[in-house]
């Protein structure tokens, strides 16, 4: 198995997959059609086994998968750095990424897996109340956050997630789930020791409850979504002192939580 903590950021770029395929397809015009080929996103199975037990398998995008893995780990509450992964390696043939790590929380119970999750985020709210953004950057940068990906302009099958600090850019990931979008960003920014509890998230579909959990696992302030939420995801975000914003289309949005952060201007 290869050590995770040894400084060669390359060893996964020798084995590369496509991101995309194309398929031959009829597309149809009111009453018209048309053979052609059309680009289609990439789906690929990522098994996990966690110090020799079976953990997940992603249905994922093919790439950064490291950080895939790394960001799931943490919003598991498996770890909290970097350093607690002990070995890391990715069987390419098998597609399953083996991970060792340090005292690893084992949990058997689903139902009991959510309940702790969710009273262990109410007992950790988020302290930033220093980080603001203005609304016009919140317009500006939701019409722009789907710019930085290539395969969604190919094939419009992907979610990107966005994580910015002072309105620049830090890394934008994509994924055909939102959620393992989400888990790319916080891993990269855990491999790369870069601290979240200053950065504004934005998503650039629905906001679920298990993408606020991820978020406020890493301590993000303000999470801004394209599109709708739920009750649930509002309910915790206003216990977590997490600022959320919704609906943000043109130069509209709903602030639905801790509005305080949010700057009229």
């Amino acid at each position: 198995m290869t050590n995770f903590n040894e400084k060669n950021n390359n060893y996964l770029a020798n084995y590369e997959y496509d991101y995309s395929f194309e398929f031959p397809l009829i597309r149809v015009n009111h009453l018209d059609s048309t053979k052609i080929s059309d680009t289609v996103v990439a789906e690929f199975p990522l098994g996990l086994v966690i110090n020799g037990k079976y953990e997940n398998t992603f249905l994922c995008s093919p790439y950064k998968l490291k950080e895939l893995v790394v960001g799931y780990l943490c919003s598991r509450n498996l770890i909290s750095r970097k350093e607690d992964i002990l070995n890391f390696e990715i069987n390419h043939g098998k597609k399953i990424a083996y991970v060792n790590i340090d005292e690893p929380i084992v949990n058997d119970d689903e139902n009991t897996l959510y309940l702790n999750d969710y009273d262990f985020l109410k007992t950790n709210p988020i302290c930033n109340d220093n980080l603001k953004i203005s609304v016009s950057s919140i317009y500006e940068t939701m019409e722009n956050n789907l710019n930085f990906s290539q395969l969604f302009k190919n094939t419009a099958g992907v979610h990107c997630i966005g994580i910015y600090e002072n309105n620049k850019l830090v890394i934008a990931c994509e994924d055909v789930a939102r959620h393992n979008a989400m888990d790319k960003a916080i891993g990269h920014c855990i491999l790369n020791d870069i601290p979240l509890d200053n950065k504004v998230i934005f998503v650039s579909g629905r906001l679920s409850f298990e993408m606020v959990k991820k978020a406020a696992r890493v301590k993000v302030p303000v999470i801004v979504a394209k599109s709708a939420t739920t009750s649930l995801v509002i309910e915790t975000a206003q216990k977590l002192n997490i600022t959320l914003v919704g609906f943000v289309r043109g130069k509209k949005m709903n602030i639905y939580t801790n509005p305080y952060r949010i700057l009229f201007e």
